[in-house]
């Protein structure tokens, strides 16, 4: 395949992408396993208090990875995160739990990315408003 197409290709893929939560084509996304149960608010707490996972986020339309701890005391979830081309290091970011779902935001910024927990076994899933699964996490061995 020429070289120049390839690039044409990437660079494409590439703008496909952003920091939001861009919908992937549906066949894309892990489907929920039959077992998995809907947590609420005290259970997600108990479950990612104090806790570390890795975690593969599945709608962003590129390679999203890392590893998230999640600090109730100071109501922050940080770690190490691959954000496609566009970012690689440390993040954080304020967190907190409602009635049903777990969220969490930039400082500084008024919304809040807000998802419904499930778990089957030790994989939690973090599920959109729409059914879709935002990112798989397994626990990081504590």
């Amino acid at each position: 395949m020429n070289l120049k197409v390839v690039a044409i290709a990437l660079v494409a893929l590439s703008a496909l992408g952003s920091f939001g939560t861009t919908a992937c084509a549906a066949s894309a996304a892990p489907q929920l396993p039959e077992n998995a149960q809907r947590l609420a608010g005290p259970e997600i707490a108990q479950l990612l208090s104090n806790r570390s996972f890795k975690f593969v986020v599945h709608d962003t339309g590129f390679e999203a990875y890392g590893t998230s701890t999640w600090d109730p005391q100071q109501h922050v979830v940080y770690g190490d995160v691959v954000w496609g081309s566009l970012f690689r290091g440390p993040w954080r970011k304020e967190w907190k739990v409602t009635d049903t779902l777990s969220c969490f935001r930039d400082r500084g910024v008024e919304k809040w990315d807000c998802y419904r927990i499930y778990v089957d076994g030790t994989t939690h899933y973090e599920v959109r408003d729409d059914g879709v699964i935002h990112s798989v996490h397994t626990p990081l061995g504590n």
